[in-house]
């Protein structure tokens, strides 16, 4: 016990990341003070004039005794509400007036071994990063923990406890509970027991905070838009300094892991689907970050790809087969070493799964990957290390602060994309089969916890557990035969044949627009605001939709199936080892549109992708099968799930009963016909208006391109140009106000799901839309100070404001927010009153000036994306007032006034107009 109390302690304690043979990257300045107290300071300048700032401490929920359980966590609510400089109700809008808004850019994270704090300064004023810092410093060591504090936030954080108890939550705990016995780990969970929250003291808490937010065990993180020498300087002098608040004390002991096999089987109704999971946890020490470590878990992973995509394909190969998803893992933490295979299983099919997944994971432990196996896998990870080298200059300051906090937590090396390139390059030109297969058994030696976790929908009986149990007993006593050798994959498309030049014109902010007398449009977006990074897209102008669910089945089974000559694992395998990945599909009422990435060098075979998906198309009947089982799974848990339950009924609602935007039924996506979704679709990828849009990083021969796979392509549709957003829209009955529906949800979380929605407007006046969102910000801070805080009974209510650009008079603000039962009612009384004190009284002048400042500012950051400018070109030749739109978009909101929204309010927010829904579940 002694010996693993002090591994334990080595794994929890903060350490400078610099092994001897694995240099961190040159960028990163780092040092510590005498007090212990560590910094990272890096430069970056994406976002420009931006910083974020982390502190992080080595303090999570695993230092924690019994009476102390979730209190690590309730230490990161009060870490926000009230410290030497910064009194109770004072901190969250001084950082508003100064840019950054609650939640999205001022947080925390609480998890097992670590609390980080996060600030996302607006500037690099010298007077913004130190009042960052001071919030920082107060953070960690200058908290007040009043009695008034600590009760207030007691049913903040009963309210978060009863949000997250979800299906997701109770099936980690399951798989925890028989994969850590003997370890307090399952225990553990940082969000506590709901008895040591209610019993929570502000001596019990104080306890906590003394004993673990020590100098030693902190780390300042600042990067961004900077000069090191004087962000380092203002570090200094902040935190050098400050001294522990009490003796250091003993890390408690974290127990003796119990090894052995357990097979169990839970069942939980509120599941999309049934989860089996293999895993094996041994303790063992990794010891320091190094090359040597690094080149066994590389030749591991690819063992792992190599195992996914074995199983991937057999899902494709066998229409009868027992899987529907799988995923392989591997990782250290908490000095135990995990390895893991999960599959989630068709109804009826836990056992069959459960087996086929241990016999595939068996049969890597005996015979390793093939030749051709191994070599796909090479090439997919030089192309991943190349692709992150291109695209290092695109990483935003916050990904890097987070990424410098997460290393630390791992205790790894924080290295730059060129580096690691660097390292893994020639271990990539000489492994071997048989150094992945060694790695893939090292990754599951024993002696170590084995277990067997089935979760899920499907109920075991009374022998599901013995007779999974016995199915996995023979299965082991069988070898398992040697994979075969697949053929080579080559890739099938290329250029249309050639056609006439398009016509070429230059628009606002440089876009540029080429037309084909095919009727097919490009638009070409240069950039340098993120080098290596190309952002092609997609879209199709798809006439009136029909029924919604019909449409929506369609387009996904498109999208899945991969392409007539590629299947979708051999898409992704040929993928693997280029550039090129699948960002997004969107269906927005008649607007269809497939987003991938690149790099520039990659562009043709983008495009080449994207086309693909319309010149070769294809709906296979097993992956329609496969995406019907899981849509009717989510219905299935929607029973019981009142935040599902309520969004569904009021979706419903505001839809008024138009096929075109109601969402499905459960009787509509049974009933569904793969047939008809092929007669409906297949026709239309080869005939509606299509566009192209490719913006950011580009090659010089970028219009060439194009011009070689647009211009021969079929004669299309014409797109239509229309002179404002109304000339395109399509009827559309709005939603009876006033409407009301009570439902009880025999859920098992106690919580009241409560939604409030006014009918708005449509998208044609882009001024009063940004105003609409405006005011949801106003209404989200009301909501933020009046239900959260106040009665102190939700833990993350909003609002937002959603208008068609298809439907005319079509728009909706919507607020959203989950409490207690017994609080259902009285919340909503707290809603409706902000509701009426905005429609009577109008939004106050502070208020608007808290939340429009880091909406604001939010924009500034959002313009520096070429994703935005994505959206701006890509619809520039059918729409062309949204380059206007764009170019107003920073001076607009800047003029937003309370007039404004006071006109808005008194327009839409009447309480007796609104359109309610409450779902309430009583628990079990």
């Amino acid at each position: 016990m002694e010996c693993a109390a002090m591994r334990f302690l080595l794994l929890l304690m903060p350490v400078l990341l610099a092994a001897a043979d694995l240099a961190e990257d040159p960028a990163l300045q780092r040092g510590v003070f005498a007090n212990g107290l560590q910094w990272a300071v890096l430069p970056n300048h994406l976002p420009t004039g931006r910083a974020s700032l982390r502190l992080r401490i080595a303090s999570g929920s695993l230092l924690e005794r019994d009476e102390q359980r979730g209190l690590a966590h309730y230490l990161e609510h009060l870490a926000f509400n009230g410290s030497e400089r910064f009194p109770a109700g004072s901190l969250v809008e001084t950082l508003q007036r100064l840019g950054l808004a609650f939640g999205a850019d001022t947080n925390a994270h609480t998890s097992f071994g670590e609390t980080v704090y996060k600030l996302d300064l607006p500037d690099v004023q010298a007077v913004t990063v130190a009042l960052g810092l001071r919030v920082l410093a107060d953070q960690g060591l200058g908290l007040t923990l009043a009695p008034q504090q600590v009760e207030s936030e007691r049913g903040v954080i009963l309210a978060e406890m009863r949000d997250r108890d979800d299906a997701g939550r109770r099936s980690w705990q399951a798989l925890a509970s028989a994969s850590y016995a003997g370890t307090v780990i399952a225990d553990r969970m940082p969000i506590g027991t709901e008895a040591t929250v209610r019993g929570a003291t502000p001596e019990l808490i104080a306890d906590y905070y003394h004993a673990w937010y020590r100098p030693e065990r902190m780390e300042v993180i600042a990067v961004g838009d900077i000069d090191p020498a004087a962000v380092v300087a203002q570090i200094t002098a902040e935190f050098a300094n400050r001294p522990a608040a009490a003796a250091a004390v003993t890390v408690p002991a974290p127990g003796e892991l119990v090894p052995g096999a357990v097979v169990t089987w839970r069942h939980e109704p509120e599941a999309t689907g049934t989860q089996v999971v293999i895993q094996q946890v041994r303790s063992e020490d990794p010891g320091p970050d190094s090359a040597g470590r690094r080149q066994r878990e590389l030749q591991r992973d690819l063992a792992e790809r190599v195992l996914v995509h074995r199983l991937e394909r057999l899902i494709a190969s066998d229409a009868q087969g027992p899987l529907q998803g799988v995923g392989a893992w591997s990782y250290h933490r908490w000095n135990l070493a995990h390895a893991g295979v999960e599959a989630q299983a068709k109804p009826g099919r836990v056992i069959d799964a459960a087996v086929l997944i241990d016999n595939e994971r068996r049969r890597m432990l005996a015979h390793g990957p093939t030749v051709g196996e191994l070599a796909d896998e090479v090439a997919a990870r030089r192309a991943d290390l190349a692709t992150a080298v291109a695209q290092a200059t695109t990483r935003t300051s916050a990904s890097l602060a987070n990424l410098i906090a997460a290393t630390a937590d791992e205790g790894r090396a924080c290295r730059a994309p060129v580096q690691d390139q660097a390292l893994e390059e020639p271990w990539l030109a000489t492994v071997t089969p048989a150094d992945c297969r060694a790695a893939y058994i090292w990754a599951w030696a024993g002696p170590g916890r084995l277990v067997c976790v089935a979760d899920g929908v499907e109920a075991p009986g009374a022998d599901g557990i013995a007779n999974l149990t016995a199915a996995l007993a023979a299965a082991r006593t069988q070898a398992v035969a040697a994979p075969l050798a697949r053929a080579a994959l080559t890739w099938p498309y290329g250029p249309a044949a050639a056609g006439p030049a398009p016509t070429r014109a230059t628009v606002a902010h440089g876009i540029v627009q080429l037309a084909w007398p095919n009727q097919v449009r490009a638009n070409v977006l240069p950039s340098t605001r993120e080098p290596g990074k190309t952002l092609v897209q997609l879209r199709l102008l798809l006439p009136p939709l029909p029924q919604a669910t019909l449409a929506t089945f369609a387009l996904q089974v498109l999208v899945a199936s991969g392409t007539g000559q590629l299947a979708a694992e051999d898409l992704a395998q040929l993928l693997s080892a280029t550039s090129v990945q699948s960002r997004a599909l969107s269906l927005q009422d008649s607007q269809c549109s497939i987003q991938v990435s690149c790099t520039p060098g990659d562009l043709t075979k983008a495009l080449e992708v994207v086309l693909a998906r319309i010149q070769d198309p294809i709906l296979r009947p097993d992956v329609g099968e496969r995406l019907r089982t899981a849509w009717l799974e989510q219905f299935a848990a929607m029973a019981s799930d009142p935040e599902a339950l309520a969004d569904h009924t009021l979706d419903t609602l505001l839809a008024a009963g138009d096929v075109r935007r109601r969402p499905a039924t459960r009787e509509e996506v049974a009933a569904v016909s793969l047939a008809d979704a092929s007669a409906w679709l297949l026709p239309l990828l080869a005939t509606a208006p299509l566009a192209i849009t490719v913006t950011g990083d580009l090659p010089s021969e970028a219009e060439a391109i194009l011009a070689a796979h647009l211009g021969g392509l079929p004669e299309r549709t014409a797109w239509p140009v229309l002179a404002t957003l109304a000339d395109g829209f399509l009827p559309a009955e709005p939603p009876v106000a006033a409407q009301r529906r009570d439902l009880s949800v025999p859920g098992i979380t106690a919580k009241a799901a409560i939604r409030l929605t006014w009918p708005t407007t449509d998208h044609r006046d882009v001024r009063a839309v940004r105003r609409l969102a405006a005011l949801a910000d106003v209404f989200g801070e009301r909501l933020r100070t009046d239900l959260r805080e106040r009665l102190g009974e939700a833990y993350s209510p909003g609002a937002y404001h959603v208008a068609s650009e298809t439907f005319a008079g079509i728009g909706q603000f919507r607020v959203v927010a989950s409490v207690a039962p017994d609080k259902a009612a009285e919340a909503e009384v707290v809603i409706r009153a902000i509701a009426q004190d905005l429609h009577d009284r109008g939004v106050a002048e502070d208020l608007l000036a808290r939340v429009l400042t880091p909406r604001v500012k939010s924009v500034e950051a959002m313009r520096q994306r070429d994703s935005y400018w994505l959206t701006v070109a890509d619809r520039s030749h059918t729409q062309p007032f949204r380059l206007a739109w764009a170019s107003e978009l920073p001076t607009d909101l800047a003029a937003i006034t309370v007039a404004d929204l006071n006109e808005l309010a008194r327009t839409y927010l009447d309480p007796a107009r609104a359109i309610a829904v409450v779902a309430v579940s009583a628990g079990k």
